[in-house]
């Protein structure tokens, strides 16, 4: 984890890789879905978007049978980002929302904030200002209710970019 918090993808790649095999070994399917997980991360990192879906997968196959819902959240946002930035909006919204759904379901506030903040940009590139409007105000009075300074920042740069599309500069 360390090498992929500094960004030295190819010792994460190379560790977590080794983990892998010795957490296969072990049948201890737990962390290898958070193993694939990471391995989806790095490679998202390293704009291997057709590797980084494929170990998302797996992780996402084993969560499932683990009920694991919040791993499930976590993959379904990484996911959607892939799709977003390879300009695929529909298929980056529905796992957006797919997101969604589960944060709302689980109660995890924080999670819905940056599910709402996901899907009005994707509503944003869509040109559907309306909708991504909608969103990003869901997210931002979350982050305001959580003090998170960083998650209002967020929003209020996403609400003046659709104000911005919209050609509203009162």
């Amino acid at each position: 984890i360390c090498y992929l918090q500094t960004g030295n993808y190819p010792l994460a790649l190379e560790y977590n890789l080794k983990s892998s095999v010795i957490f296969e070994k072990l049948d201890d399917e737990a962390s290898l879905a958070y193993i694939y997980s990471n391995l989806g991360l790095i490679n998202k990192y390293q704009q291997n978007y057709a590797e980084a879906l494929k170990f998302y997968k797996k992780s996402i196959a084993i969560r499932k049978k683990q009920n694991d819902k919040m791993g499930l959240c976590y993959n379904y946002i990484n996911i959607g980002a892939i799709y977003d930035v390879q300009k695929d909006f529909g298929t980056a919204l529905d796992y957006f929302i797919k997101a969604k759904d589960i944060a709302e379901t689980e109660n995890s506030i924080r999670e819905c904030a940056h599910a709402y903040n996901n899907i009005g940009s994707v509503y944003q590139e869509m040109n559907q200002y309306e909708k991504a409007m909608e969103y990003h105000l869901k997210s931002l009075a979350i982050m305001e209710k959580l003090e998170s300074k960083e998650g209002v920042a967020m929003s209020y740069l996403n609400i003046g970019q659709a104000h911005q599309s919209k050609k509203e500069f009162k």
